[in-house]
């Protein structure tokens, strides 16, 4: 894992001579068969962003597991509810769409400060990760309409929140993978 640490938290190595720059990228997309290798690749980049450590922005990794298969098992990671929904997972969505907000409020604060806009690297802020594996699964889990006890609970409320948060979250370094 030492030999893949990237030369700073904002460009991630993909092979030799190869980077993703965090600064002029956006979320991403893995697409591929099954046991094609797409949770490996995805694993070995969040690796990199996790050797440089938390901030004191509350940069975080974010696993989504809705099969509750390999990834499960890792400490941390949101899966399916003992009843086999997706409360954890709705949790998960809206407490990584507030930790936007609040960077990108300190982002706010510190471009006040200097009097010119302050990116989230440039605050030392390190990225932050959404990683959905199985996205199709994850959306099977909710009802397409919200029962009126739990209004909330529901397909429209995920793709809400992942729409949000992929449109948002890139300005506060904060980025999601979705595995299909």
């Amino acid at each position: 894992v030492g030999e893949i640490k990237p030369p700073n938290p904002s460009k991630l190595i993909v092979q030799q001579g190869v980077t993703i720059d965090l600064t002029t990228s956006g979320s991403i997309l893995v697409a591929g068969k099954t046991r094609s290798g797409k949770t490996t690749g995805i694993i070995t980049l969040l690796l990199q962003v996790l050797q440089w450590g938390a901030d004191k922005f509350n940069s975080r990794i974010v696993i989504i597991d809705p099969k509750r298969a390999e990834l499960s098992r890792l400490p941390g990671v949101v899966t399916i509810d003992e009843d086999g929904g997706g409360h954890a997972i709705l949790a998960a969505l809206r407490e990584f769409a507030a930790t936007i907000i609040r960077r990108q409020e300190a982002l706010n604060e510190l471009s006040e400060k200097t009097g010119d806009a302050v990116h989230w690297w440039q605050a030392k802020m390190h990225p932050s990760f959404l990683f959905v594996d199985e996205y199709v699964s994850a959306r099977t889990l909710f009802p397409k309409r919200a029962d009126k006890d739990d209004p909330t609970y529901c397909l429209t409320e995920f793709d809400a929140l992942m729409k949000r948060i992929v449109t948002m979250g890139a300005s506060a370094g904060c980025y999601v993978i979705i595995s299909i």
